[in-house]
């Protein structure tokens, strides 16, 4: 009974863990996008500003292509890592599934060792009334 309780406990901290990792991964998650909207936020002032200044769109648009491929290269990274967060919380909750249908299981048995131990001793104690 003490080991299932240590079990449940374990459970219990590795249940804790992997939601304190989803949190952070979540965290995580929205400071991507914070950079994404930042980035495109810089593209649409980029554009707006060579579009204002006619006479410098021909050096300001090649030295802007060259900013902008390296933000879009960015931009793709970026969404990248969010995706390969979106798929370590994705594995994280179906992890934490995993633990939770073991945490019920584990109930089940401690159940089942409960009664068998109550039975066996209302057995003994008859067996001793007998005797």
């Amino acid at each position: 009974m003490l080991e299932v309780t240590r079990r449940e406990a374990a459970a219990e901290e590795r249940l804790r863990g992997a939601v304190a990792r989803e949190a952070e991964l979540d965290g995580t998650e929205r400071r991507l996008e914070a950079q994404w909207e930042q980035h495109r936020r810089w593209q649409e002032e980029e554009a707006m500003s060579l579009a204002s200044s006619a006479s410098a769109i021909s050096t300001a648009g090649e030295e802007a292509a060259k900013a902008l491929a390296a933000r879009d290269a960015e931009l793709a990274d970026l969404k990248e890592r969010l995706a390969s967060r979106q798929a370590q919380i994705s594995a994280q909750g179906e992890s934490l599934n995993a633990m939770r249908e073991l945490e019920v299981q584990l109930w089940g048995q401690a159940q089942s060792i409960a009664q068998y131990q109550q039975r066996e001793a209302e057995v003994t104690a008859r067996e001793a009334a007998v005797a």
